[in-house]
């Protein structure tokens, strides 16, 4: 921050026009100065505290021999160079003669600026002087909320002066050979004096960096020569290999990780082998009707409608409910998408020989995971599902398991994907809108309606959005205590919106329900952040769940939880980023030529 000061007001960061500017600007001198030393390292700063910990902890590497020998001397040298460079930005810019060809006039800044730098000096000279009383409490805070309160915690203690020892003697020796290669590179190699085309370190690693990228490009024009097959056909081979290899001859290979263990198998009954057959006919569906893509995306939902009923089988109901809900919303997407694949490339019809290919690398990458999945479900592991099941209610204030996991005791995970969800929905709306896709003349509404809508649709629809918005109200509020919650809610309401929009046609729904998905989706993603601010405001981490039992006069007693909040912000995201993906794509068209079972599809709709 020193830096960017000094580049701000005299217009350059070039060390070699600077100098002299302690009398210009004193006062970031005396910032810089500080800062400087505590990250040369020097006492009474944080700098010198983290340097010793760090020199202790080198003379203690003893699982490898030869970095037990080398350790101790590379962080000593690395500390003499953080003393170099930190003696030469002092040097160089406030002092070592007058400044040379400046564009602007230097001068101390207003406050504005130095602030940042006031503040965080201030913590470098106050945790030197106090360590224990300012640092070593939140270093303890972290560490039992990285290990667990109930794991046992390092034992360190945090001071200036530990007494005379070896990491003092490896500082002193830094310190003494940082100022000595200054010193030598000042005054006898002269620093200011090198020219930019002569070689030094900047110019080597921009020359590396240079080489490696154009050995990239020449290893990527190798390998991609275009074909997206081609490239598909380079990635599964190079994943069916892999893992063999490892399994077979690495480390791991005399442990026998390739055989199954020894964990007894579940019972196959009649329900089990349909769900199964079912499965392997969507699969096989996808393979057979590979020309005809609607068929084969009916397949594919096939294969998910299996997995639904595998998740129900196993008692994983919220994973089935939103894996329904996924299926659902995903396969009307692809139907979209039809409208913008080409024709598919006959070509590949006449090379037999391509199709066996495909078809023996398909299969090994079938096995192998298929292998692997049985592999490591057949071995016993040590779960930690108990941890949940017995803090979900106590701690959490629900008792679905899944849902408290979600927005509370992995709620900041659960904030993350939410960010990625509506990123991709308006990464969706960014780039299809900067493509400029030509609107269809016909009807600017959803590609695949006529003008004239089926009055079948229309009239099932009427009545379906507002059972579908009270059926994902109740999923949503009943989703902490049993099955369900806001994404799965969330989808449920997309849905319904979205059968909407297939019933009516766009501008009809947006006449009558003028919503801007993407702000949904905004408010969605701060709600979600805000409920988790407010638990600091109470003295938790972020996202801690509180919970309550209040006693109305009708309702009695009614259980309230503060994940409600985050859950409501899952919710929005989920609809307006789902409404604003699909939405995008029904507002462009196809190519010229457009596939035909996707134009009958369109047109039959």
């Amino acid at each position: 921050m020193s830096a960017g000061i000094i580049d701000h007001e005299a217009g350059t960061r070039d060390i070699r026009r600077l100098g002299g500017l302690a009398s210009l600007m004193p006062i970031t001198m005396v910032l810089a100065t500080l800062a400087a030393a505590s990250m040369a390292g020097l006492p009474p700063f944080n700098g010198f505290i983290s340097k010793e910990m760090f020199f202790e902890q080198a003379l203690h590497v003893s699982r490898v021999p030869w970095l037990a020998a080398i350790a101790p001397w590379a962080v000593m040298l690395g500390g003499a160079f953080s003393v170099a460079y930190s003696v030469r930005y002092i040097h160089d810019t406030f002092f070592n003669g007058a400044p040379r060809d400046v564009p602007g006039k230097p001068h101390d800044p207003g406050m504005g600026l130095r602030l940042p730098v006031i503040l965080l000096v201030i913590l470098c000279v106050a945790i030197g002087l106090a360590p224990s009383l300012i640092a070593e409490p939140l270093v303890r805070q972290t560490a039992i909320a990285i290990m667990g309160p109930d794991a046992p915690q390092p034992e360190f203690h945090l001071a200036l002066w530990h007494g005379f020892n070896l990491p003092l003697l490896m500082s002193l020796v830094a310190v003494v050979l940082g100022m000595a290669i200054y010193l030598s590179l000042q005054y006898r190699f002269s620093l200011h004096s090198v020219n930019d085309d002569l070689v030094s370190a900047r110019r080597v690693f921009e020359r590396f960096i240079q080489r490696l990228i154009t050995r990239a490009v020449r290893t990527s024009a190798a390998i991609d020569k275009g074909s997206l097959q081609r490239t598909l056909v380079l990635i599964f081979a190079f994943l069916v290999l892999a893992p063999w290899l490892v399994l077979t001859v690495g480390p791991v290979a005399p442990y026998g990780s390739i055989l199954p263990g020894v964990r007894p198998t579940l019972p196959i009954d009649g329900l089990a082998i349909m769900v199964w057959l079912m499965a392997v006919a969507g699969a096989a569906g996808c393979v057979w009707w590979r020309r005809d893509h609607v068929k084969m995306i009916l397949a594919a939902a096939t294969v998910g409608l299996a997995m639904v009923l595998g998740f129900v089988r196993f008692s994983a109901p919220d994973l089935a409910l939103t894996q329904l809900s996924v299926e659902v919303v995903s396969t009307v997407l692809l139907f979209m998408g039809l409208a913008l694949l080409p024709r598919a490339n006959a070509a590949y019809s006449r090379r037999p020989m391509r199709k066996v290919l495909h078809g023996v690398l398909a299969s090994l990458c079938g096995l192998g995971v298929g292998w692997l999945a049985f592999t490591g479900m057949t071995r016993e592991a040590d779960s930690i599902s108990w941890y949940f099941m017995e803090r979900s209610y106590t701690e959490g204030g629900g008792r679905n398991v899944v849902n408290v996991i979600l927005v509370d005791f992995r709620g900041f995970d659960t904030l993350g994907e939410i960010t990625v969800l509506a990123i991709a929905g308006l990464g969706v709306f960014a780039l299809l809108d900067a493509i400029r896709f030509a609107r269809r003349e016909a009807e600017p509404g959803m590609p695949w309606v006529r003008e004239s809508y089926p009055l079948m649709l229309r009239v099932v629809a009427g009545w379906m959005l507002p059972l579908a918005l009270l059926v994902g109200i109740y999923i949503f509020l009943r989703g902490h205590n049993v099955p369900g919650g806001g994404f799965i809610a969330g989808l449920i309401v997309s849905v319904a919106l979205l059968v909407q929009y297939m019933a009516f046609g766009r501008q009809d729904v947006e006449a009558r329900l003028p919503i801007r998905y993407d702000r949904v989706a905004g408010v969605g993603l701060l709600i979600a952040a805000f409920t988790g601010v407010g638990s600091f405001a109470l003295g938790f981490p972020f996202l801690t769940s509180h919970t309550g039992h209040p006693v109305l006069p009708v309702l009695g007693e009614i259980g309230l939880a503060s994940a409600a909040l985050f859950d409501l912000g899952v919710f929005l995201v989920v609809v307006g980023s789902t409404l604003l993906t699909v939405l995008t794509l029904s507002r462009v068209t196809g190519p010229d030529e457009p596939d035909p079972a996707a134009s009958r599809l369109l047109g039959d709709a």
